[in-house]
């Protein structure tokens, strides 16, 4: 048997400061847009975050809709609304404030309005047929109001299927967002358990580093008929080898005070999360130490549980 000889790294576009979320209006004037539809949900519907991009939209002369009925954990119903709010005007362009429901929601509803097909078309098998997608999307802005799920950077958009009681969803490159704003401001109003929460997401990608075998001993894989692209999926996930950074992880977080970070700690805190880039074992393949990813976990939850 061969064994696999290369991995792949697919760099997401990610801008990271305080205030950038402002910069969304000039940023799709540059791509020459001028019809978007902003994804969020009703919570974020009366929240800076969403006050801020709307305000950057008008100043910068891009009409924009509002879909606020995004669901915490989709399913395929949410999804298909979503959809058929992007199918019915002229968008030339979308926006997602919110944390990764709202991001993979504004993700299907961006390839069903540009490629229809029947739902189960594009999604991944063996539930679904999971068909490439046709061509290029318009484009997507992200705008991340939530730390753990890293899904600015992802070609996936994770769903539950309702009438099988089931967890899926549709993955490829070219769902990946245009260009991910990240602005810490977004995060200092997430209450504690939330930020918490996203800390603990991070760390369940960062486990894998613990448990990920080298690429060099996975089987050779054949080009894959659903992402376009050779896929280099060197690792593994046997969960009793996450015990032990699991337990750490937890005696940390029960030591997290109440008051917040500084804006300079937060600015830090951030980048560091950043760093992470999304749900592969990044820290193996960067030659960052597990142990490291640990400590930006950490970092992570102490931000919004201070």
């Amino acid at each position: 048997m061969q064994q696999e000889y290369a991995f792949e790294m697919a760099s997401a576009a990610i801008r990271f400061g305080f205030g950038v979320t402002r910069e969304v209006g000039a940023e799709l004037a540059d791509l020459g847009k001028q019809h978007t539809l902003v994804f969020t949900d009703a919570n974020l519907r009366r929240l800076p975050p969403v006050a801020t991009v709307l305000e950057s939209l008008e100043r910068n002369k891009i009409r924009y809709s509002i879909f606020d009925r995004v669901r915490v954990e989709p399913t395929d119903e949410s999804f298909c609304e979503a959809i058929g709010a992007a199918q019915a005007d002229s968008f030339d362009s979308f926006v997602a404030v919110g944390g990764g429901s709202t991001m993979d929601t504004a993700k299907a509803a961006n390839l069903y309005s540009c490629y229809p097909a029947d739902f189960l078309d594009y999604v991944n098998p063996p539930i679904g047929k999971g068909k490439p997608v046709p061509g290029p999307l318009k484009p997507l802005l992200a705008i991340p109001t939530t730390a753990g799920t890293g899904s600015e950077t992802t070609g996936v958009a994770v769903f539950d299927l309702s009438r099988m009681h089931a967890k899926t969803g549709i993955a490829h490159r070219r769902l990946k967002p245009t260009l991910g704003l990240i602005d810490p401001e977004n995060t200092r109003m997430l209450p504690p358990e939330v930020a918490a929460s996203s800390g603990l997401d991070v760390l369940s990608h960062a486990i894998e580093s613990y448990t990920a075998l080298p690429f060099t001993r996975i089987r050779v894989r054949t080009r894959s008929a659903t992402s376009g692209a050779w896929r280099r999926c060197g690792w593994s996930e046997p969960t009793c080898d996450a015990r032990w950074p699991t337990r750490r992880t937890t005696r940390r977080a029960r030591r997290c005070c109440l008051r917040p970070l500084t804006r300079e700690s937060d600015s830090a805190t951030r980048a560091c999360i950043c760093r992470m880039g999304c749900r592969i074992p990044f820290p193996v393949w960067c030659g960052i130490t597990a142990r490291r990813a640990t400590r930006w976990t950490t970092l992570l939850i102490r931000s919004g549980s201070r």
